[in-house]
């Protein structure tokens, strides 16, 4: 039947006749797939078939084609070959796909043609007819083969083009900035341009491997993918069942190698391949939208996965035996180009992303940089005029007022708390209104207190860590006190979420939380000395599931050598029995703003100058003088702190510092799990360890990082963020 388009028409010629070169003739009806009638060897076969041409078509310019057939095809029509429109590069192997011959007048003239088409059977594919020939009354062709050569075509040509593109900006890149994540995308680029070279057929060289390798390639494509969004995204794989699969797919590539059989058993192979490892890429990246913050290359990364998969849809079908139901369009290219053009957008987005960061780093290292300039030009004479102030003033700083200005720097807004020693009040810095907290000292006479107060500046300013908070600036006020300013982080303590403890998933999280905090201020060389729940901050109300951690109050914390001169005796860090029993539960201020109350009042601090703990955390050895404070001290006082958060008491009734300088026997506490049995057993033993009498039993910060599943500390010296403080 025919059918047209203005004065074109064309009609499909479904009815052929086989013949085969070891059978007899058999009637096919096309779209069909026979390679069961063939040999399994290089060999043609012919199809066969008369057309009565229709009365009312124009006979000048007729023309025969097939829109998608892989084999090498030779038409005659009455006894007479026709020339092809194009002239395939190889006679030997395949053809590119698209055949089309536009018909001699002579041989149409009378209405009748005898038609037969002669196919060099040398693959699989080439006993696949899976579009049906079309009579047209044009010489190029009818519409749908045009379609289907131009995409295909056209469609290879942009893939390829911006492949090359993105493979030589990677390689750049990759090797520029020695980037992983760089080179694995253009290894991805790389091996994806068989694709487009394959449907332009720039492959067919390799003969016989030509299939397998063109599945081979794609598999390790998208298996890259897994591994460049580790690098990027910082995501993993398993180690074995991946790799493992990957290898079996090439060996299985490797061994179908025989042109007859390869189609058949890797094409479907190959597909089930790209399809598990595309689904379970856009399920990992699926999971990072959850993220806080998100990646800037997720989305396009995510489109560009569902793009290339939406996209290649078209051509499955020919692939698992279901033949051509798109009359052989070939849409993996366009899916490349889509997915290249969506890297090609993550790139630039990453790039500008990283430009503004830098600047705002810039911008951030000249703020810094002024104010480091004017500190060091004005502060000896400030040094000069507070030292004179002091030597007049009465002995106690002023409570400060809203909108107060210090030294034409830093604006009040509120009070956050009161202690003993100083008051924190919210302030924002007059140069870019960014909301600090400033913590002054109230005395104005206690060389002692200046001293501890000075030394919390110093050591916290030189410890660089998301969970240790911030020292922005130290100073004189112009009207006589002490004061420092730290990033003010708006939430509350650890001690104040106590309906939170014995829960060992939110417990869990911050005590790895305070770990890694930890390991980092050790790499210091730093003992806190004071570590316990009311100087451990989060941000929020506290009772998210994950909620940021800040260790604040490094008042009465030491450097590590200063401790190692004070176990001679030279100073007394350890005080009187009594002392001790009358202070067994002090605490520190906390830095933080409750959300649930208009202004947070302070915990109490009394301690004397040289009372350096609070006793219920501290380590047992602190009751002997000539024993100083040590990082496995800490462990102790954050084993009573996780052992407190899991259980919901402390571990013990007397605190055993006081218990060993009275002379009591001391008893290891139970097992954490007898109380809270949801705890992990890890977590059980590394608390455990924490209480352990013998300090050389404990566990170092870096191992409760690792039992606790937080992150890693970065590496650092102490010296790489002294510069950055002046803020």
């Amino acid at each position: 039947m025919a059918s047209g388009c203005g004065d074109t028409r064309t009609t499909p010629v479904a009815q052929w006749t086989l013949h085969a070169p070891d059978g007899e003739p058999r009637a096919l009806e096309l779209p069909a797939r026979f390679g069961d009638a063939l040999p399994d060897r290089d060999s043609r076969y012919e199809l066969r078939t008369t057309v009565t041409i229709p009365d009312d078509w124009d006979r000048g310019n007729l023309s025969l084609s097939i829109p998608h057939q892989a084999g090498q095809i030779r038409l005659t029509a009455d006894g007479v070959e026709q020339r092809p429109l194009a002239l395939e590069f190889d006679p030997d192997f395949r053809s590119t796909g698209q055949h089309i011959w536009p018909l001699d007048d002579a041989v149409v003239a009378d209405g009748v043609v005898d038609l037969v088409l002669s196919v060099e059977h040398r693959w699989a594919q080439s006993a696949w007819f899976d579009t049906v020939p079309r009579l047209a009354t044009a010489p190029d062709g009818d519409a749908t083969t045009v379609a289907v050569g131009a995409v295909n075509r056209w469609g290879a040509y942009v893939s390829m083009g911006m492949l090359l593109a993105v493979l030589f900006a990677y390689l750049v890149l990759g090797v520029v900035a020695r980037s992983r994540t760089y080179a694995l995308y253009a290894f991805q680029a790389l091996v994806a341009l068989f694709y487009p070279l394959y449907v332009l057929g720039m492959t067919r060289f390799v003969g016989p491997l030509e299939s397998p390798m063109l599945g081979m390639t794609l598999g390790l494509a998208v298996v890259s993918l897994l591994y460049s969004s580790n690098a990027a995204f910082g995501l993993t794989v398993h180690r074995t069942f991946w790799p493992g699969f990957t290898v079996a797919y090439v060996a299985m590539g490797l061994g179908t190698s025989n042109p007859y059989f390869s189609s058949y058993i890797f094409g479907p192979t190959t597909i089930v391949y790209l399809f598990v490892i595309l689904t379970y890429e856009i399920y990992r990246l699926a999971r990072l939208l959850k993220r806080n913050p998100r990646p800037t290359t997720l989305l396009p990364n995510m489109l560009a996965m569902v793009f290339v998969t939406v996209l290649s849809t078209p051509d499955i079908p020919m692939w698992i035996g279901l033949g051509e139901p798109f009359a052989g369009v070939r849409m993996v290219p366009l899916g490349l180009a889509m997915f290249t053009l969506l890297h090609m957008i993550a790139i630039s987005a990453e790039t500008l992303t990283t430009m503004r960061q830098a600047q705002q780093q810039r911008q951030e290292i000249e703020s810094l940089n002024t104010e480091l300039r004017r500190q060091v030009a004005e502060r000896s004479k400030q040094l000069g005029e507070a030292l004179g102030r002091l030597a007049s003033h009465s002995g106690l700083a002023k409570d400060l007022a809203p909108g107060e200005v210090i030294n034409e720097r830093y604006r009040i807004v509120s009070k956050l708390g009161d202690g003993a020693m100083g008051v924190v009040y919210q302030c924002e810095r007059v140069s870019d209104g960014r909301p600090l907290a400033l913590k002054v000292l109230k005395t104005t006479t206690d060389a002692s207190a200046m001293a501890r107060f000075a030394r919390e500046a110093q050591l916290a300013s030189e410890i660089r860590s998301d969970q240790v908070v911030g020292i922005l600036d130290v100073d004189f006020a112009m009207s006589g006190f002490m004061y420092l300013v730290m990033e003010l982080v708006e939430g509350t303590t650890v001690r104040a979420c106590k309906d939170k403890y014995r829960d060992s998933t939110w417990a869990c999280h911050v005590l790895g939380e305070v770990a890694s905090g930890l390991a980092t201020i050790h790499q210091h060389g730093v003992i806190h000395r004071d570590l316990k729940p009311a100087n451990v901050l989060l941000e929020g109300d506290g009772h998210g599931a994950n909620p940021a951690v800040k260790i604040t109050d490094f008042g009465i914390s030491g450097i590590a050598e200063d401790l190692e001169r004070s176990a001679t005796g030279s100073v007394n860090t350890v005080p009187t029995l009594a002392l001790l029993h009358a202070q067994s539960d002090i605490a520190t201020m906390s830095v933080a703003l409750d959300h649930s109350r208009a202004s947070a009042p302070s915990q109490a601090l009394t301690k004397d100058a040289w009372f350096l703990g609070t006793p219920a955390y501290m380590a047992p050895e602190l009751a002997t003088p000539a024993v100083g404070a040590s990082a496995a001290t800490d462990a102790f006082s954050f084993g009573v702190m996780a052992y407190e958060m899991l259980c919901g008491e402390r571990p013990f009734n007397e605190p055993p510092v006081v218990m060993l300088a009275s002379g009591m026997h001391l008893e290891a506490p139970p097992s954490v799990l007898l109380s809270n049995p949801a705890v992990p057993e890890r977590v059980a033993a590394i608390v455990a360890r924490c209480l352990d009498f013998n300090s050389d039993n404990r566990p170092t910060a870096d191992e409760l990082t690792a039992a606790f599943g937080a992150r890693a500390p970065r590496r650092t010296s102490a010296s790489g963020h002294a510069g950055a403080v002046a803020g």
